[in-house]
């Protein structure tokens, strides 16, 4: 008769995992991680672990004598002694994990494996399907099942912003409904751990916790402006120093990207300028450059890419990047994110930003919170132009809510009003002086 052979196992490296487990119950969470009770092979190893998790999450006090106490004599004092003797405390968790992990896959498949013989054996094809589609479930990738929870963490820490269980859920590949709950539960540890937090009062939303927060070098920054040129005198007005951010809100048609291809046409000698567009293909770009009269199309300088989402992916740090134009929905919490993401990948480089607005709006849609990190905000209304938001002035006058009134001609060539720029009292009483006065001639 042949002797039954004993299924893959490995205990010592299930003894190590354990040993560590209860000398460092800090690490407990990252074994969590790799494997779970049901992956051990000896059941009072299973039992042990079980019990080492739940000690863990109960803030329970770890060691040889409350892990007897806890398990409730069902494993003996002397057991759980062995199972530190010998163990080194800077063991590779990753190393023993994956062992465990490796073995209990390989039992997994011989019994479902040993299931579908059987099945096929009686002819019973609805069990015979059913076991080769939880075969498929388990997502097996040649020697071992695959690490759920290692992809759910890499995910996460790729992720900028809110995202929920659902997000996960759809990014993450060769997941099935079935892994629902299992992506719930390595979110919630990864909460315990302080990794990600829950925001909003929807259940199921997070962010990534971004604790690391670089020192500013300040003393070394250099101290003069950036010599960028702006449209309708705006240089007389502030200065540009690097890593600002200058938004152009305005209705569709009414100027934006004729300013845009502007301040390239008059910086492009001097700074390397990146622009994205969202709704231009090359042959409209080559024919908006071509209204240009004055600068031949071979003459310009600049790099042209479509891109309509994820800017911040792309965003050159130490150059001068355009966007044309960002839409990000009209939540506050959609703009003011992309916008911040925008931001915070430039180093000394700028980044011009059109947003779309809504007709007599002056802000761009996501509203007031669009401005709070630019340096440069500009609202363009039919024929004329209005500074929301200004830093860094030039004189002691603050330029902010001032006027001033432009015509754009040929989709390409900007004239700023005869009166410059006026507060809105004074460019009212202009408006309705020069009304006044042609009426009477």
């Amino acid at each position: 008769m042949q002797d039954k052979k004993v299924p893959p196992h490995d205990l010592e490296a299930e003894k190590i995992l354990l040993g560590i487990a209860i000398l460092e119950p800090e690490r407990i969470a990252e074994m969590v991680s790799l494997i779970g009770p049901e992956d051990f092979y000896n059941d009072k190893n299973k039992e042990i672990f079980r019990g080492l998790i739940a000690m863990r999450e109960a803030n329970k006090e770890i060691n040889l004598a409350s892990i007897y106490e806890f398990l409730e004599n069902s494993v003996s004092a002397t057991e759980i002694g062995k199972l530190v003797d010998g163990i080194q405390r800077t063991s590779d968790i990753q190393i023993y994990g994956r062992i465990v992990k490796e073995k209990s896959t390989l039992r997994n498949i011989i019994n479902t494996a040993s299931k579908l013989s059987r099945a096929a054996q009686e002819g019973d094809m609805d069990e015979a399907g059913i076991i080769m589609a939880d075969l498929s479930a388990r997502k097996i990738s040649g020697k071992r099942e695959h690490a759920l929870s290692e992809d759910i963490f890499k995910w996460v820490e790729s992720t900028t912003g809110a995202f929920s269980i659902t997000d996960c859920f759809n990014s993450l590949r060769g997941v099935t409904p079935k892994d629902r709950p299992n992506i719930r539960m390595v979110l919630c540890r990864l909460k315990e751990k302080g990794i990600i937090e829950p925001i909003g009062k929807r259940d199921g939303q997070y962010r990534l916790v971004e604790n690391t927060c670089p020192e500013m070098d300040w003393r070394n920054a250099p101290d003069k402006e950036i010599p960028f040129v702006l449209p309708f005198g705006l240089n007389d007005l502030i200065s540009i120093y690097g890593k600002s951010l200058i938004i152009v809100a305005g209705e569709s048609n009414r100027g934006k990207s004729a300013i845009l291809l502007n301040m390239i046409k008059d910086n492009m000698d001097k700074f390397n300028i990146h622009y994205f567009t969202s709704e231009f293909g090359p042959s409209h770009v080559k024919k908006r450059i071509s209204l240009f009269s004055n600068i031949k199309p071979e003459d310009w300088k600049f790099k042209v890419y479509a891109r309509a989402h994820d800017f911040h992916d792309v965003i050159k740090p130490d150059d001068v990047n355009i966007i044309d134009w960002l839409w990000s929905g009209t939540t506050f919490y959609e703009a003011g994110g992309d916008l911040m993401k925008i931001f915070n990948k430039l180093n000394d480089g700028l980044a011009i930003v059109a947003l779309q607005k809504d007709p007599g709006k002056e802000y761009g849609r996501g509203g007031a919170i669009t401005q709070d990190i630019a340096s440069l905000y500009l609202s363009v209304f039919p024929g004329e132009v209005k500074i929301i938001k200004a830093k860094n002035w030039k004189t002691e006058e603050n330029p902010n809510g001032k006027i001033m009134k432009i015509k754009i001609v040929n989709a390409s060539t900007l004239i700023s009003g005869m009166d410059g720029w006026q507060y809105q009292e004074s460019y009212e009483a202009i408006n309705k002086f020069q009304k006044n006065f042609g009426n009477k001639r």
